[in-house]
């Protein structure tokens, strides 16, 4: 069914027919590792998230390129559990399931 929603600071009203309600961080259903090789940066990853990132570099998207090359000048693994949850997130929610599923 749809539902319309008020934001009164902002006098904003929006019409939808599906409301997400995504966690802000991973939920037990997710194994750790797994969301860690999404998330992880590094240009010489074997990952998921690094051929993510390889992508959005070649196609240069909204400026891939930049934002690529930033996160591999300076890999961070110490939040690539958060990262990988993001991107999961995003790309389930662009992408979704398949109908028959």
């Amino acid at each position: 069914s749809e539902a319309a929603l008020y934001h009164k600071p902002t006098h904003t009203l929006a019409l939808t027919d599906a409301i997400v309600n995504v966690p802000a961080k991973p939920t037990q259903d997710y194994e750790a590792d797994n969301l860690r090789g999404v998330g992880a940066d590094a240009k010489t990853d074997k990952s998921l998230g690094q051929l993510v990132l390889a992508l959005l570099r070649l196609t240069d998207f909204e400026g891939g390129r930049d934002i690529v090359d930033a996160y591999w000048s300076k890999p961070s693994s110490s939040d690539s559990l958060q990262r990988g949850w993001e991107r999961n997130v995003l790309l389930s929610l662009f992408f979704g399931p398949a109908p028959q599923s």
